[in-house]
C-alpha cells in the first residue's frame, strides 16, 4: 500500500522558513549594494575597469529584486502548502481507520452469515426428517413426537432469521466498506 498523502509537513514547513530566511538575506544584500552604489568612492572611480565593473555591476540589483521575490514566493507556497499537507494526512489516516473497521466488520459479518447457513442447512434436514409422510408409509411407531417437530420448526425459523439478519449486516458492513 502507497502512502496517499506523502511528505512530512515539518520538514516542508523548516522549507519554507529556510526559504523565507534566505530572501531576508537576500533582501540585505540588496540595500548593502543599492547603498554602495550611491556611494561617492564607487561614482569617483574611473578608468577602464571602473567602466567594466558598473556595466556589469548594473545588473546586480534588479538579479538580486528577482532572486529575492523567487525565494519568498517558493517560501510563501510551502508556507501555504504544509498545512494543507498536515490535514490531508489526518484525513487520510481516518479514513485509513474507518476503511480497516469497515473490512473487520464486513468479514466478521460473513463469518456469521456462513455460520447462519450452516445453521439454515442443519435445521432444515433436521424439520425434513419430521416432515407429515405423504404416501402414508410410516406407521405411528414411525411419526415423530410434536414437541420434537415443533421446536425443529422453531429451530428452522430461528436459523431462518439469523441468516436473514447476517445477510443484511453483511449488505451494511459492504455498503460502509465501500463509504470509507
Amino acid at each position: 500500500d502507497k502512502d496517499p498523502t506523502p511528505g512530512d509537513p515539518q520538514r516542508v514547513r523548516t522549507l519554507a522558513k529556510h526559504l523565507h530566511d534566505f530572501a531576508d538575506d537576500v533582501s540585505d544584500a540588496l540595500r548593502l549594494v543599492k547603498g554602495m552604489a550611491g556611494e561617492g568612492t564607487l561614482l569617483e572611480w574611473a578608468g577602464k575597469s571602473a567602466d567594466v565593473f558598473k556595466e556589469d555591476f548594473a545588473d546586480v540589483p534588479k538579479n538580486l529584486k528577482k532572486l529575492k521575490k523567487s525565494y519568498e514566493m517558493c517560501g510563501d507556497a510551502l508556507a501555504d502548502f504544509w498545512p494543507k499537507l498536515e490535514r490531508a494526512q489526518s484525513l487520510a489516516d481516518k479514513a485509513l481507520r474507518k476503511g480497516r473497521e469497515a473490512r473487520d466488520s464486513l468479514s466478521s459479518a460473513q463469518s456469521r452469515l456462513t455460520s447462519a447457513d450452516s445453521w439454515v442447512t442443519r435445521a432444515g434436514k433436521e424439520a425434513d426428517k419430521y416432515k407429515d409422510d405423504p404416501t402414508g408409509s410410516k406407521s405411528d411407531a414411525d411419526k415423530p413426537d410434536a414437541a420434537k417437530v415443533r421446536a425443529a420448526t422453531r429451530d428452522v425459523q430461528h436459523a431462518e432469521s439469523a441468516q436473514s439478519k447476517a445477510q443484511s449486516d453483511v449488505s451494511d458492513a459492504q455498503d460502509a466498506l465501500a463509504a470509507a
